[in-house]
């Protein structure tokens, strides 16, 4: 066999192979997309960051309870244009990060792709943590009171797909190894 039929064939990609890599770059697009639009709307919304605090100072009134709302006041609220702006850009980042790995995915097959998105979705797992706590969201399964709601909140979305991903990836990563 010459080496131009050796290198066809090293480079095939069979469609279960694309059906893989659809998979893993699917839900990165979606989540990367939500990320980014997120960002680039505070980035761009003038108001964000200075307003940043007086949004922690309402929530903490009577939203989370316990370690988490004295995390809030003591360190976030005291330095909340950093934390505004750290908010904002790592939102936008993150966007950029799993869309960015999406398509490298999708050109390249390595095992490098699959430790970036464990990276980037452990990111979006904290972030999206960090919002749910901030909230003191309940966590929900069956709402009988209004049967016209959305089933699952966005939120709760985004952190079971994060925590999903990152354990798929994970896995992809060391099989690759």
């Amino acid at each position: 066999m010459d080496s131009n039929r050796r290198n066809e064939l090293k480079n095939y990609v069979s469609p279960s192979d694309w059906a893989e890599k659809i998979s893993f770059s699917g839900p990165s697009f979606v989540l990367g997309y939500l990320w980014l639009i997120s960002g680039l709307n505070k980035i761009f919304n003038d108001q964000f960051v200075s307003n940043f605090g007086e949004y922690l100072r309402n929530q903490t009134s009577g939203g989370p309870a316990g370690f988490y709302k004295d995390i809030l006041l003591d360190l976030v609220l005291t330095h909340s244009i950093f934390f505004a702006n750290l908010i904002q850009y790592s939102e936008a980042l993150l966007g950029l990060v799993l869309i960015g790995a999406a398509i490298w995915n999708l050109i390249a097959r390595s095992r490098y792709v699959h430790i970036a998105f464990v990276w980037a979705y452990v990111a979006s797992f904290f972030l999206i943590l960090n919002f749910i706590l901030s909230l003191s969201m309940p966590l929900e399964f069956i709402k009988t009171a209004n049967a016209f709601a959305a089933g699952l909140s966005v939120d709760y979305t985004v952190l079971y797909i994060s925590l999903f991903m990152i354990l798929a990836n994970y896995l992809k990563s060391r099989k690759l190894h």
